[in-house]
Order: C-alpha cells, then sequence, then structure tokens
C-alpha cells in the first residue's frame, strides 16, 4: 500500500549546528515495535500474517486460491499460515523479512502491506516462531527468536531441494488456553476476508456469510441479527474492518449520523484510508477523514435516489404512503426517517411526509372512520378470531388494508368483521388473512349533504386511497350460534363415539374429535374402545393420547387401522364384561410386549440406554459422543475402539432421537423394565479411556469451547495405541 506523503517546507533564519534524531538499534526499541504495537496480540498475528499471505497470492497472479490456516489443538498446538506466493530468497529472508520498516509493498495500492512490521508480530506473543521459505525449487527452514541479548534473531535450521509448490509458512506454538481464543479471533478476522482461507486444524468451525438488509455500490447494511461480533459501522480496506464508531469529525447531515450508526460495511480501496502502524484503527488525519466524508455523501445520494425511484412507481397516493410505510421497518426505516430524506419524499409534487397520517379534531366534522382489527383473546383461534372495533383519527398505511364507505347502516358491521376473517392462499406457504385493518368510513347523518361532500373530497385527498361501497360487500348470514340460539349436538345424545383419525387439534372443543358411528354399526362385533368423559380420556386431551398410542404401535410395526370408540361412563361397566370389546390401552401394552421380546426391537434400545448411563459419566452427550466415534476409522475394528464404533455407526442422530423417542413412549405406560443394559458394550465403554488415555486429555468427545482436534490426529493415534496392544 502507497503511504501518503506530504512536501514539508520549512524556512530556517539563524540557525546554527543542527542534527537529526534516531533511532538507537535496542532491545527495548524492538520489543515496543514489536510486543508494545499490538493491543490484541492474537488479532494482530492472525490478521498481519493473513494480509501478508493474500498480497503473496496477489504478487503470484493467484488471488482466486485460497492460504491455509492451521488452528492450533491439543494434538498439535501451532498455529500456521501457508501461502502460495513466490515464496522469499534466502537474501530476501535476511534482508527484508527481518529488517523493520523494510517493504517491498510500498509504491502499489495492489497490497496491503507497507510497514514492515506485520511479519514481526508473532514475536508480541511468542520469542520463538519458525518460517519456511518454499523458493526456485529450494525449501528452506528458519527460526526467529529472541537471543540472549533479547534482539530478534534469525538461523536457517535446514536447506534442501523440494517439488512442492512456492510459498511461504510461518509456525508458532500456542499455549493450550488460547486455543479458542485463536478460533474466535479467526472467526472475527476472516468474515471479512473477500476469499476465506482453507481452515484446518479444528473441525468444529464455520465463517458466516454475511448477510445485508439492503446493498449498494461498494456498501451494505447487515441484517439485524447477522453474527453478533460486530454490528457498528466498519470501513473495510484491503480485506481488514476498521471500526468507524468513534467517527471524531463534524458529520454534515442527519443522514451521515444515521449510517455511521448502522451495521454498514463500507468499502474503501487500498490506500484511501490511513492506518495506524498496528493496524488496528484507522489514523484519522485528513486524508482519512476526507474520504470517509465522501463515502457518506456518495451512499446518502445513493439512498435518496432508490427511496424516490421507488416513489415514482407508486400509482396513486397511498401506495406511497404503503411504501413509506414498509421502509418504516428495520435499518432502511432509520434512514426514511431522516430529515435530509422525508422532506424530499413526494408522489407527482405531493409531499408525502407521514405514512400514517391523522385528522385533527374538529376537521372533518362529518365523517368519523372505524377500524376492525384482529385482537388476541383466551378463545381465538386461527380459523375463529376475536374481532375488535374503534374510531380512529390515524390512519395505518398497507396493502393490506382496505376502505369502505358505510352507503347502508344494516349489517354494515357484520360485513367488515367476516372481511377481517378472509384467508388467501400463498403458494408453498399454506393461507394468511387478506387484509390486516378494515376501515369503515361514515357519514353523521345530522350534517348536510353538501358538508359531507366536501368533507369527503378533503379525505381522498390527504389520504390517497381507493374505496367501495359497504353495499358491494354480499350480505352475511349468521349461524344460529353466533345469533345466540343453543343447538343441542346430536352426539351429545349418544353414549358410543367414533374417534376422527384425521381431525385438527383442538384445545377448545374436544367433541370435534368424535364423530357418529355409521348407520350400520353394531355394537355386537365388538372393537377397540377408550373410556371418555366429556370427550376427554382420564382428563387428557383424547387426540393426544390416541395419536400417542397410535404411534407406539407404529413404532413397533403394529397395524393401527383399526376403527377406536369412545365409550361414555354410563356404558363402560357392560363393555368391560363384553369379551368382544378391549380397552385400547390393554390392547396396545400386550402387543407392545410380545414385540419386546424380538432382538431387533430391544437390540437399538439396549444401546441407547447403556450410552445414556455412559455419556453422562464423561461428561458428553450421545450425539455427540456417536458423532466423533463414527468420525473415526481405525484399521483394526477388533480393538476396543473398533467395537464400539461397530454397535453405535447406525446410530445417526435420525436414529438416536426416534429410539429415546420410542424409550420415552414405554416408560410412560410402564414398559422400560424390559430393556436391560448391554453388559458388553458396557465393558468395551468403561475400557475406552484406559485404553486411550489422550482422548480424555484432548477432550475428544465433549463439544467444550468447540476444541475439536482434527479426525487425522486421532486416528493416527488410535492406529498407534492398537499396533502395541
Amino acid at each position: 500500500m502507497k503511504i501518503a506523503t506530504t512536501t514539508q517546507n520549512v524556512e530556517k533564519v539563524g540557525i546554527g549546528v543542527e542534527s537529526q534524531f534516531q533511532i538507537k538499534t535496542t532491545s527495548k526499541a524492538f520489543r515496543i515495535l514489536s510486543d508494545g504495537l499490538y493491543s490484541d496480540k492474537v488479532s494482530a498475528i492472525i490478521r498481519e500474517l493473513s494480509c501478508n499471505a493474500v498480497d503473496a497470492h496477489v504478487l503470484a497472479g493467484k488471488t482466486q486460491k485460497p492460504f491455509i490456516v492451521h488452528l492450533p489443538n491439543s494434538m498439535n498446538p501451532e498455529f500456521k499460515i501457508r501461502d502460495f506466493g513466490p515464496g522469499l530468497s534466502h537474501e530476501d529472508v535476511l534482508n527484508v523479512y527481518t529488517t523493520y520498516f523494510e517493504s517491498t509493498k510500498t509504491n502499489s495500492n495492489a497490497y496491503v502491506g507497507c510497514l514492515g512490521l506485520g511479519s514481526k508480530s508473532p514475536f508480541s506473543y511468542t520469542d520463538s516462531f519458525t518460517i519456511t521459505s518454499i523458493h526456485g525449487g529450494k525449501k528452506r527452514v528458519y527460526n526467529a527468536y529472541i537471543n540472549e541479548d533479547e534482539l530478534p534473531t534469525i538461523t536457517m535450521l535446514m536447506e534442501e531441494d523440494t517439488t512442492e509448490e512456492n510459498g511461504l509458512e510461518v509456525c508458532l506454538g500456542v499455549k493450550s488456553v488460547d486455543f479458542h481464543n485463536f478460533k474466535e479471533k479467526a472467526v472475527g478476522i476472516y468474515y471479512h476476508f473477500k476469499h476465506k482461507p482453507e481452515i484446518k486444524g479444528v473441525s468444529n468451525i464455520t465463517i458466516p456469510v454475511k448477510k445485508y438488509e439492503r446493498t449498494g455500490k461498494g456498501w451494505g447494511i447487515k441484517t439485524y441479527d447477522n453474527y453478533s461480533y460486530n454490528n457498528d459501522a466498519n470501513a473495510i480496506m484491503g480485506n481488514v474492518c476498521y471500526n468507524l464508531r468513534n467517527f471524531p469529525d463534524t458529520l454534515s447531515s442527519d443522514l451521515e449520523e444515521v449510517l455511521l450508526h448502522l451495521p454498514i460495511d463500507i468499502e474503501f480501496k487500498i490506500g484511501e484510508l490511513d492506518v495506524s502502524a498496528s493496524r488496528e484503527s484507522l489514523s484519522y488525519n485528513k486524508q482519512t477523514l476526507k474520504a470517509v466524508h465522501a463515502r457518506l455523501a456518495e451512499i446518502g445520494k445513493e439512498l435518496r435516489e432508490d427511496v424516490e425511484k421507488e416513489m415514482k412507481s407508486c400509482k396513486t397516493l397511498w401506495d406511497a404512503r404503503c411504501k413509506v410505510a414498509e421502509f418504516s421497518s428495520g435499518y432502511v426505516g432509520k434512514i426514511v426517517g431522516c430529515q435530509s430524506v422525508r422532506k424530499s419524499l413526494t408522489w407527482n409534487g405531493k409531499s408525502i411526509g407521514d405514512a400514517n397520517p391523522g385528522i385533527s379534531d374538529g376537521i372533518l366534522p362529518s365523517i368519523s372512520i372505524e377500524k376492525f382489527m384482529r385482537v388476541s383473546h383466551r378463545y381465538s383461534t386461527e380459523s375463529m378470531p376475536k374481532i375488535s372495533r374503534e374510531f380512529v383519527r390515524h390512519l395505518h398505511a398497507s396493502s393490506k388494508s382496505v376502505f369502505f364507505f358505510e352507503d347502508e347502516p344494516k349489517r354494515s358491521t357484520a360485513r367488515c368483521k367476516q372481511l377481517m376473517k378472509e384467508r388467501v392462499v400463498i403458494p408453498n406457504r399454506g393461507s394468511e388473512y387478506k387484509y390486516e385493518h378494515v376501515y369503515l368510513i361514515k357519514f353523521d347523518p345530522l350534517k348536510t349533504k353538501a358538508t359531507f361532500e366536501k368533507d369527503y373530497q378533503v379525505l381522498l385527498d390527504t389520504f390517497g386511497m381507493g374505496y367501495q361501497h359497504i353495499t358491494n360487500i354480499s350480505e352475511v348470514v349468521l349461524d344460529k350460534k353466533e345469533r345466540g340460539a343453543y343447538e343441542v349436538k346430536p352426539k351429545n345424545l349418544l353414549k358410543i363415539l367414533v374417534f376422527n383419525k384425521t381431525a385438527p387439534y383442538n384445545k377448545y372443543d374436544s367433541s370435534s374429535y368424535w364423530d357418529q358411528p355409521d348407520e350400520d354399526f353394531d355394537k355386537t362385533e365388538g372393537g377397540i374402545y377408550v373410556p371418555i368423559e366429556r370427550y376427554n380420556i382420564n382428563g387428557e386431551d383424547a387426540k393426544e393420547e390416541i395419536d400417542k398410542r397410535m404411534e407406539l404401535l407404529k413404532m413397533f410395526g403394529i397395524s393401527a387401522d383399526f376403527d377406536i370408540y369412545g365409550v361414555k361412563s354410563s356404558l363402560l361397566e357392560e363393555m368391560a364384561n363384553d369379551k368382544g370389546w378391549q380397552d385400547f390401552k390393554e390392547f396396545m401394552i400386550e402387543e407392545v410386549s410380545e414385540k419386546l421380546k424380538e432382538k431387533k426391537y430391544i437390540d437399538e434400545m439396549e444401546t441407547i440406554k447403556t450410552l445414556v448411563d455412559y455419556v453422562q459419566s464423561i461428561g458428553t452427550s450421545i450425539n455427540e459422543f456417536v458423532k466423533k466415534m463414527v468420525k473415526v476409522n481405525p484399521k483394526d475394528d477388533q480393538k476396543t475402539f473398533g467395537k464400539i464404533r461397530k454397535l453405535v455407526e447406525g446410530l445417526d442422530t435420525k436414529n438416536q432421537e426416534a429410539v429415546k423417542e420410542k424409550m420415552h413412549h414405554l416408560a410412560h405406560y410402564g414398559l422400560e423394565s424390559a430393556i436391560k443394559i448391554n453388559k458388553d458394550l458396557l465393558s468395551s465403554l468403561e475400557e475406552l479411556y484406559k485404553v486411550y488415555p489422550m482422548l480424555k486429555y484432548v477432550r475428544w468427545f465433549k463439544n467444550y469451547y468447540g476444541d475439536d482436534v482434527s479426525k487425522k490426529d486421532v486416528e493416527q493415534y488410535i492406529n498407534t495405541v492398537d499396533s502395541v496392544i
């Protein structure tokens, strides 16, 4: 990156002896430049070495190829970055790489680096690290370390011929307490990289993809929940994120003020902004302030033009108000709320102002507006919502609001309520309510017709909405229940009902689960029944209880293709003494108990039960344990690890949940005693940590802070142990 320089004109008068300041080569100076430069040393190492890797790929013309990052873990506690650039010659390592403030990138804005300090950033964390350079068919390994005089020193350890691809690898040891820190900081840094690196060393790491609510030329406003690491305004330059939260200069408009309080990413070309020596923040000199102001002005102009374009596409003033109301949600709403933007919101030369305008008291005296809306109520459901109404002076701008003029008062309220219940089918999404609000415009009969016509025209001009006459809506016919009449349901008089297996769940009306038996129903033929009282089973919801029993039958491959009858208490004694009839619960327990004698149904459950007891003792979950066991492929499946793996490899997450659900159902009906502990599996599990103690040390079976050592390292360890036992 080119460093901005200025020419300093100095007028000298009566000057005697002068001397320039110098920097003395001391251990203190090097410590300040390496250790004291960074407030966040882990981030500095990852950021600086990664930027150098990106620059190397730019130099080699390999910008699409990812560099490789190895994050530390218990098996391999090293942080490494390997690029595939041109590498460094022996002379460049000794004369450029090791020289502070020496850089080959200061004459081009194609590169991020410029100060010659980033390559020394590992010294801020450790006193020793290695550099491997592959260049021109030679592979050279160097050790950079702090010598006995506390001065940074480099030594070549080896040199050999190689056919490996050119590039540079930097490697340093990491303390175990910092494993998680390196992982978390890597995610935060690479989140902003245009081309993500290939990450090794840990398997359970994900670099989130940026999601934007609105984008433009070189900027984007992130969605509210997208990546909690940084929801501030940021300047992105050369893959590095610089926070703009504390921008020090006076802003020229309220829009710029809002932009800097949004989670907006603003891209800058390399060299546009001046950065601090640590690259942890911006240097707010004239160059940087000017560049930020210019970008904010460009974004503000682009946003205003976008909003104005949206307004021009609206067909009516009401459509324009609805569009402004749409803008009012989320971060875009904050932008539209700016005075500098809102004053430019017009439609056909008419100022829109507030998206939801109101009528002042005393204005339009001949008109009143009644709003109908759905409200929460203990007895309301999706199919039978509770409708409320109130007189309002403000209208809610929405494309799902509809207006009616009350040209006939009779049944107008019923018509509006009926409209609020209407639903429309949405492809691939089911259905939703057609209207959000229904407005009924009423005329005061005590006012003159001339007054009404004048007020009505003002209303239409102000709000710009269209309307219909309420009489255009077909007559609403209320059923007897809504009119208040009580009608006895025929099934209330019956003692035997048949369960409707397809009836939807209804917490307020359990009778909806039961139908009248067919006309040819013959009680003497017998069948399966459940005792019901007030349409429930022992106080439990009938549908939930019957579905649970049918599900258990299905789990064991038992057909439930038969009718289930509900018998009221007055007939229970007769049914219990009739051998042709059997209680559904007793039938289910008998059938399932027989299935539990079969090995194919009991093996998986015994495995799960054994695992539940064991994984709790080692502080993990069945899912995590099985996932980690199956992940490793040992060479010998007759040794301890291999035997356990064979027993659990079929238990993926879906199967585990299915088996646990089956066991839960069995326990609900007192049938869990049939499931025993698998003694062979338990014996092998108890030997696991004894035979492979390193698995406990590296927490292989625990999802602990994401410290997930690589599969390759664990496989190598398992195979090594198996080969000697």
